[in-house]
C-alpha cells in the first residue's frame, strides 16, 4: 500500500517505527557477494532486491524492543523536523500521522500533544 510516498506492506505485520524510521533514512541494497568483487549480482526474474535497514532503523527499532519511547520519540521529532521544509508536504503529514499513532499506542499522546501543536504553529 502507498500512501503519500510512503510504502506500507499489506498485512497484519507492519511495523509502523520501521516504516517511519526508512521513510526518515531509507534502507540501502544489501551488498551481496558479487557486486563487492565488482560483478553484477543475478537476479532472478520478479526477485526483489534485498535491502539492509539503515543505521537510523537499526537504532529505532532497538529503541522500541527496550521500550524506550520518550528517546524514540525525541527521534522521531528531530529527524521530522528536519525533514518538515524539504520534503513534500503530503509526505510530512503522513509522517506526523504515523507519529501521532505511535504516541497513542505508547500512551504519550496526551503529554506530547500541546507541544506538538506549538511545533506545527511556528
Amino acid at each position: 500500500m502507498l500512501a503519500a510516498g510512503i510504502v506500507f506492506k499489506a498485512s497484519a505485520d507492519v511495523d509502523f517505527v520501521l516504516e517511519l524510521a526508512g521513510w526518515v533514512s531509507p534502507p540501502t541494497a544489501k551488498e551481496s557477494e558479487a557486486t563487492a568483487e565488482g560483478g553484477e549480482a543475478p537476479q532472478e526474474e520478479g526477485e526483489q532486491e534485498a535491502l539492509q535497514a539503515s543505521a537510523f532503523q537499526v537504532q529505532c527499532a532497538d529503541l522500541e524492543s527496550r521500550e524506550q519511547f520518550t528517546e524514540l520519540d525525541s527521534k522521531f521529532e528531530a529527524a521530522l523536523k528536519e525533514r518538515f521544509d524539504s520534503a513534500p508536504e503530503s509526505d510530512v503529514e503522513c509522517a506526523y500521522t504515523i507519529l501521532l499513532q505511535l504516541l497513542l499506542k505508547w500512551e504519550m499522546l496526551p503529554s506530547r500533544l500541546l507541544a506538538l501543536a506549538t511545533d506545527f504553529a511556528s
